[in-house]
């Protein structure tokens, strides 16, 4: 992992023992619920599902799959992922309590949000530098003397402590989300094996080539029937299909309309006769082709490959209100923290609590 350290150098961060910053403490005091006490509460803009629940495109046939409770699991899903590593980790929704009582102002970044929840769940700023970003997190903290880790250890130097986090999901369009990646992995996966432009190719060709497949196999049988339909018809030596002079002709008599009737229910049984000698196997897989390819491309594939995981969107905006930064940026600048069970002194390159700087 890597720790955002406010502006202090490694050999600063191990010279105070291990401090990390911007980060949440835990209070001596069992009963406060400041910081990591009572577990970190948070709660949902009203305003955001009605905004972002458009732009989820799981939504099949005009059947709705998604809906705010489904967000509001998924969001549950992404804190869970975080809580069970460490038990003094915990979150509590105090939605309920800031929609009862009103209260809209007053939360943990410039007064955004709820007063009462300390990760606020909102719509990102429509900042135009910003609008390709799927999602952030704006947290405010305070340098403190007065801080203590999970282990009960007070730190030994000043530390820029976590007050609260607005996380807030672009809902700005042409973005688009999808809830998580039960469907999505292994498309993700076939991406970064194969490489974008390759995955890509690879499915419209499976895919668009088993429906034009099945369109031409299903024009041959229909031709087949008929064209079986007209040569029995003229084996038995009757007339074909009515032209228009006829019909107008057979309607001035009734002998010749009654005549034509049972013609053209002979003809009727004639061409169901001929369909139903169709291979019941074959046409149902013909039928599963032409309409499963298209929704597979539409309504599963296209999202997946266009849109953001919601569940893991918010996994990392949650990292980041926690103080975590990017891995893959702090490496190259050995600015990654590993734990190191067996490091007991800062001579041995980390420091007291077994932190070191490692590429993680």
């Amino acid at each position: 992992m890597y720790y955002e350290m406010g502006g202090n150098t490694l050999a600063e961060l191990q010279a105070s023992q291990g401090a990390l910053h911007r980060v949440w403490d835990l209070p001596l005091d069992a009963l406060s619920n400041a910081g990591l006490g009572g577990g970190i509460t948070y709660a949902f803009d009203p305003q955001l599902c009605g905004k972002i629940l458009p732009l989820f495109r799981e939504d099949i046939a005009g059947i709705k799959f998604i809906n705010c409770a489904t967000i509001r699991a998924a969001w549950g899903r992404a804190l869970a992922t975080w809580s069970v590593h460490h038990p003094k980790l915990s979150f509590t929704d105090v939605t309920s309590e800031c929609t009862e009582s009103g209260d809209s102002s007053g939360g943990p970044v410039a007064g955004e949000g709820c007063s009462l929840a300390e990760i606020w769940i909102s719509v990102k700023p429509g900042t135009p530098a910003l609008t390709d970003a799927a999602a952030s997190a704006t947290t405010s903290y305070v340098y403190t003397h007065d801080f203590h880790h999970t282990d009960g250890r007070a730190a030994s130097a000043g530390i820029y402590r976590a007050n609260g986090t607005v996380v807030g999901f672009n809902v700005e369009p042409p973005m688009c989300w999808y809830l998580d990646s039960l469907f999505c992995s292994s498309v993700h996966g076939l991406k970064s094996a194969m490489g974008s432009a390759e995955a890509l190719t690879l499915v419209q060709v499976l895919l668009w080539g088993s429906f034009t497949l099945a369109l031409l196999s299903t024009m041959y049988a229909a031709q087949h029937v008929v064209c079986r339909h007209y040569h029995l018809h003229e084996m038995d030596g009757e007339a074909g299909l009515c032209t228009q002079e006829e019909l107008l002709e057979a309607e001035a008599d009734e002998q010749k309309r009654g005549e034509l009737r049972e013609s053209m229910a002979m003809q009727g049984m004639r061409l169901l006769d001929n369909v139903s000698k169709i291979s019941i196997a074959s046409t149902s897989l013909r039928l599963l082709l032409l309409w499963a390819p298209p929704v597979l491309y539409m309504q599963i594939f296209l999202p997946c490959w266009e849109c953001y995981d919601f569940e893991a969107a918010a996994v990392h905006e949650i990292g980041h209100s926690l103080g975590l930064m990017h891995p893959d940026q702090a490496a190259p600048y050995g600015n990654n923290l590993a734990w190191k069970a067996q490091v007991t002194t800062s001579e041995d390159g980390g420091d007291v609590t077994g932190w070191r700087a490692a590429n993680c």
